[in-house]
C-alpha cells in the first residue's frame, strides 16, 4: 500500500486490537474501511462479535463493485430479520439507513469504478437485478426486501449512502463527480428513498475518521454564561450554565461535519427521529420568534467528562460523553440550518469526573423523565460491578475484561485488545448459549434477549465464574476462526454456527448436566471448561469434535424434517434439539 500512514493504522494497530491474522492487503483495507464508515456512523455496531465486520465485507466474485455493505435499522447494525422485527416492536416504526462501501487502495477516484460501483447500488434494488449477486448479497438483499414489505412503519424513506473509500487525495475531478451525480440521479428517481449520497473519502479523511474514533475526543467551547457547584464528592469540577447553541454544535460536529455518534455511546437512549417530543423541538428551533425561548422551554444537556482545562470562558473538554440529551442533540444538528443566526442558548451541565460509579448515577438520575429500553440501564446495576471485578480476578495473561460501561478500558495501561474486552451484548450472547442451550436466540437484538431472560440473567445469587468461562469461551474461539491459515473450516461462521460450537464444548467438556447457578459447586464444574480452553491443543482437537457434532446434527435434521438451506439452521430451535443430542453422546462418562 502506498499510503505509509493508512498501512500503519491497519499493521500495527487495527490488526492487533481485533486480533486479525488476515495477510490480504486489499481484504485487509476494505475491512478497515468498512469499520471506519460504520463505527462513525453507530459506535457499538461491531461491540457484540468481530462477525459484524466479517459479515459486512462482501467483496470477491459477482460483487458487482461493493466491497462493503451495512443496514443500519433503528440506530442498530442488523443481519437477521429478527433483529429488525425486535427493533421494530420496541420503537414501532423503522428508520432505515442502506450503506454502501467501495474501498479501493488505489491513490485514485476513477470514474469507471465509480460508476460500477453505483450501478451495483442500483441494482441492489432492483426487483430483478440485470448482474448476478454473490450469496453474501442475496442475503442483504432479502433484509432489503423484508424492510420495504414492512413499509407502513416507515415514516421517513430510507437514506442510501455510497462511500468511495481511496488511499488517494480528493480533487473533487470533475469526470468523476459527475459520473458519481448522473448514477446518483438514476437513484434518486425509484422514488425509495430519503436522501442519496455520494460521499468520496481520501486518506486524510479516512485517517482522521479512524483517529476520532480510537482517540479521546477533545473540542473547545466559549463557556461564559457559567456558575461552578460547590464542592462534591467523587467529582473533580461541575458547572451549569448556558451555552450558544452555535457552540454546542460545534462541540458534537466532527470532522466529516456529521454528528459525532460516539458521543452519545453511554446516552441511555437512541435518537427516537420524528416523534412528537421532538417534532416539538423541532418546531420551536424553526420559528426565528420561538427560538429565544428554546432554554427555558428545553431541559438542556448532562457532559460528563474525565478532563477539562478552562482558561477563562474558554473551555477543553477531553473524554467526554453525552449522557442525557441525545434527542434534543439530534433535533439541532439536524436543524441547524435554521439557527445560524440565531442567539439561542442551551442549558449545559458539565461535570467532570473518573469516578465510574458518580458516572453511573449521573446517567440514572438524568435519565428517569421516559421509559427507557430494558438493557440502557442493565450494566449500571450492581451485579455488573461484582461482574467485572470478577473478571479482573483472573491471571492478567489471559485474563478477558468485562466492560460494564462502553469505552471503559480505552486508556488503560497498556493497552487491552479489543479482542479482549466483552461488552454486555457478547456476554448475554455468550452466556444464553452457553448455559441456557439457546445458541439459535443469539442472532436477536442483545436488549430483547435480556428483556426475554431477566429472571435467568445477571441474577445477584449467580456464580460469577459461569459468566466468565462462557465470554472466554466466545473469545476463544473468536481467535480461532480468525486464525491465518484457518484452524477451523469457514463454513460453520458463514453459517453462524459460532454459538452452537460453544455449547458443544461445555457439553463435551463438563457434561449436559450442570449445578444450580447459585451452587458452589458451580466454579468446579467451570474450571472444567476454563482450564480446556486455556490449552490451544487441547482446544483445538475439542473444536474438531464439536464441529464433527455440528455436521452430524445437520444430517440429523434433514433426515428427520426433510431438505433445508443449511444457513437457516442456526436460528432454529429444533436444529439446537438435534446438536444438544448429538453432543451428549460425547459427553464425559460419569463416575
Amino acid at each position: 500500500m502506498e499510503n505509509k500512514i493508512i498501512a500503519g493504522y491497519i499493521n500495527e494497530d487495527f490488526k492487533k486490537d481485533f486480533g486479525i491474522e488476515e495477510t490480504k492487503e486489499d481484504t485487509l483495507f476494505e475491512m478497515f474501511a468498512n469499520y471506519c464508515i460504520i463505527s462513525r456512523i453507530h459506535p457499538e455496531a461491531f461491540s457484540t462479535d468481530f462477525d459484524k465486520i466479517e459479515d459486512m465485507n462482501i467483496g470477491g466474485g459477482e460483487d458487482t463493485g461493493i466491497d462493503g455493505l451495512g443496514i443500519i435499522v433503528n440506530e442498530h447494525l442488523v443481519s437477521s430479520i429478527e433483529e429488525i422485527d425486535d427493533l421494530k416492536n420496541f420503537r414501532r416504526r423503522l428508520d432505515v439507513q442502506f450503506i454502501f462501501v467501495q474501498a479501493k487502495t488505489s491513490p485514485k477516484f476513477e470514474a469507471e469504478k465509480v460508476g460500477t460501483f453505483i450501478f451495483g447500488v442500483k441494482d441492489f434494488f432492483r426487483e430483478q437485478p440485470s448482474i448476478k449477486f454473490n450469496d453474501n448479497i442475496k442475503i442483504f438483499r432479502e433484509l432489503k426486501d423484508y424492510i420495504y414489505k414492512n413499509s407502513i412503519d416507515i415514516e421517513v424513506k430510507p437514506t442510501c449512502q455510497m462511500y468511495y473509500v481511496t488511499t488517494g487525495k480528493w480533487v473533487d475531478d470533475k469526470n468523476v463527480s459527475g459520473r458519481a451525480n448522473s448514477e446518483k440521479a438514476e437513484l434518486e428517481r425509484l422514488g425509495i428513498f430519503s436522501s442519496v449520497d455520494f460521499i468520496p473519502i481520501d486518506a486524510d479523511t479516512l485517517g482522521s475518521i479512524y483517529r476520532e474514533i480510537k482517540n479521546k475526543v477533545k473540542k473547545e467551547i466559549i463557556f461564559e454564561k457559567r456558575a461552578s457547584l460547590p464542592f462534591i464528592k467523587g467529582v473533580r469540577e461541575a458547572y451549569i450554565g448556558v451555552l450558544p447553541i452555535s457552540e454546542y454544535i460545534n462541540l458534537i460536529k466532527g470532522s466529516d461535519n456529521k454528528i459525532q455518534k460516539n458521543l452519545f455511546y453511554d446516552n441511555v437512549r437512541d435518537f427516537l427521529g420524528t416523534n412528537s417530543v421532538n417534532s416539538e423541538i423541532a418546531n420551536t428551533i424553526k420559528n426565528k420568534e420561538e427560538q429565544d425561548k428554546f432554554a427555558i422551554l428545553n431541559n438542556g444537556v448532562t457532559i460528563v467528562a474525565k478532563s477539562i482545562n478552562p482558561i477563562g470562558d474558554k473551555f477543553t473538554i477531553s473524554d467526554f460523553q453525552i449522557v442525557n440529551g441525545c434527542q434534543t442533540s439530534h433535533v439541532l444538528f439536524n436543524n441547524r440550518d435554521y439557527l445560524i443566526e440565531s442567539k439561542a442558548f442551551i442549558p449545559i451541565k458539565l461535570i467532570v469526573t473518573d469516578d465510574y460509579e458518580v458516572a453511573n448515577q449521573i446517567t440514572k438520575a438524568t435519565n428517569r423523565q421516559t421509559e427507557v429500553k430494558v438493557e440502557a440501564f442493565a450494566s449500571l446495576e450492581p451485579y455488573h460491578r461484582k461482574l467485572e471485578e470478577h473478571y479482573n480476578s483472573y491471571p492478567k495473561a489471559t485474563r478477558i475484561y468485562y466492560a460494564r460501561r462502553s469505552n471503559q478500558y480505552d486508556n488503560a495501561i497498556p493497552a487491552i485488545p479489543k479482542e479482549r474486552i466483552i461488552t454486555l451484548a457478547a456476554q448475554i450472547n455468550a452466556f444464553v448459549s452457553v448455559f441456557l442451550n439457546e445458541p439459535h436466540s443469539t442472532h436477536r437484538y442483545y436488549g430483547e434477549l435480556l428483556k426475554a431472560y431477566e429472571d435467568k440473567l445477571f441474577q445477584a445469587e449467580h456464580n460469577p465464574d459461569m459468566y466468565y468461562v462462557s465470554s472466554f469461551a466466545l473469545q476463544v474461539v473468536e481467535k480461532v476462526f480468525k486464525s491465518k491459515p484457518p484452524k477451523i473450516d469457514a463454513f460453520y461462521r458463514a453459517n453462524k454456527f459460532k454459538p452452537h460450537l460453544l455449547v458443544v464444548l461445555r457439553i463435551i467438556t463438563c457434561g449436559f448436566k450442570y449445578p444450580q447457578f447459585t451452587s458452589k459447586e458451580m466454579a468446579a464444574y467451570c474450571e472444567k471448561l476454563h482450564t480446556l480452553l486455556l490449552n490451544e491443543t487441547e482446544t483445538l482437537k475439542a473444536l474438531a469434535t464439536a464441529t464433527k457434532i455440528v455436521s452430524n446434527a445437520i444430517n440429523n435434521y434433514k433426515q428427520k424434517y426433510g431438505a433445508t438451506n443449511v444457513r437457516e439452521l442456526h436460528r432454529m430451535r429444533n436444529f439446537t434439539f438435534e446438536l444438544i443430542e448429538e453432543a451428549k453422546k460425547y459427553q464425559p462418562k460419569s463416575k
